[in-house]
């Protein structure tokens, strides 16, 4: 963590897609604790930077950036095939591990966290139709 007022955690961002996108806007925008400072992307990308967060490459750079961002959080939202190296990389360095729900599929905002037999699921329920309240 940085030694600032309010706090701000170097947060490392991975994959280039529309939500990263609009998730880095909205974290700037709305002046979140998790402070962007690089993007790196799976496959690469033309652009240079999003929203001024630069852009470092692929993955195979992640092990500098890390250290010379002193990253201590990391959102992938993209490259699912790549969840498990990324973990065990935040494992070995002490980062927190997010991931966005639309890398797995789950794109419309009505998933939620719940817990099934002591361990945590995510949970996407059917959307209710008008007619529903016949057949409860």
């Amino acid at each position: 963590m940085l030694r600032k007022f309010p706090p701000a955690f170097p947060t490392l961002i991975v994959g280039v897609t529309r939500e990263s996108r609009a998730l880095i806007a909205d974290m700037q925008q709305h002046k979140n604790a998790l402070t962007p400072v690089a993007v790196i992307d799976g496959y690469g990308v033309k652009d240079t930077d999003i929203y001024g967060v630069p852009v470092r490459g692929k993955l195979n750079k992640i092990e500098d950036v890390l250290r010379e961002e002193r990253v201590t959080h990391l959102i992938q939202c993209a490259e699912l095939e790549q969840s498990m190296n990324l973990l065990g990389i935040c494992r070995q360095h002490g980062i927190h591990y997010m991931l966005l729900p639309s890398v797995l599929g789950i794109v419309e905002r009505d998933e939620r966290i719940e817990t099934l037999a002591g361990h945590p699921v995510t949970v996407v329920s059917p959307k209710e139709k008008i007619w529903w309240w016949l057949f409860q």
